[in-house]
């Protein structure tokens, strides 16, 4: 495992410069491309089953858990107990296309307004639940949560992201600082190279875990933790 400071001089090398002023900068880019990374995909290992809402019949707006700010993933659980997921959406696409839709099915959603007091969402959703869809499906509303990326400070600090992720943020990292030294045609090759890396990237982390949970959990139940293995690939724990 790299940390920052490990991560910065592999970045300065790889932009051709390693002066105390370029390993500053090239700190800078390291969490910028980790925050870039962040917002790729709901990366399964920072996502959480944080609390629940309970619909009521007729109602489409509701108080979210104090301080869940950054939700990802809503979704009920079908007869099959397997998920079924609302899709969030732009408030213009939502009053354009969504909003007082009568279907009893909740199938999209958007946070309306935030308490700055009680940091506070209030989630929308639509199609209102009917009471038909509450007799088939429960009243239960799951809500995930990304758990946050913390800015790299200190030359001992380490990245959450796993190490698998190391080269593609270097890779960024390195692209970034060399279009701020004015090495355009550098700068591509590493950014094309963060390209591929990131894909291989995503498709694995689709491929393991899908968009969904694998094995859905049971009714009010979380689902299990996940750790990474010896070889830096991601497991279960049991």
């Amino acid at each position: 495992m790299r940390n920052y400071g490990a991560m910065k001089l592999r970045v300065g090398r790889l932009a051709g410069a390693v002066d105390d002023d370029s390993l500053a900068r090239a700190g800078e880019t390291i969490n910028d491309a980790i925050l870039r990374i962040k917002r790729e995909r709901p990366w399964s290992f920072l996502r959480s089953l944080d609390d629940t809402i309970t619909l009521v019949a007729g109602t489409d707006i509701y108080d979210t858990p104090a301080g869940l700010l950054n939700v990802t993933r809503v979704y009920y659980l079908g007869t099959d107990d397997r998920s079924k997921v609302l899709h969030k959406v732009a408030d213009e696409e939502f009053v354009r296309d969504w909003e007082g839709n009568t279907s009893g099915e909740p199938q999209v959603y958007r946070l309306v307004t935030q308490d700055t007091t009680n940091y506070q969402n209030r989630l929308q959703v639509a199609g209102v639940p009917s009471a038909a869809h509450i007799s088939t499906y429960g009243n239960t509303l799951y809500i995930e949560q990304t758990d946050d990326v913390d800015e790299l400070v200190s030359d001992s600090d380490y990245t959450v992201f796993p190490p698998d992720f190391y080269q593609a943020i270097e890779y960024l990292g390195a692209g970034l600082l060399c279009m701020q030294q004015g090495d355009h045609q550098q700068a591509q090759a590493y950014l094309g190279a963060y390209d591929l890396a990131i894909r291989v990237l995503k498709a694995d982390d689709v491929a393991r875990y899908g968009s969904l949970f694998p094995v859905q959990p049971v009714l009010g139940a979380a689902p299990n933790s996940w750790r990474r293995a010896h070889n830096y690939d991601y497991q279960r724990i049991p």
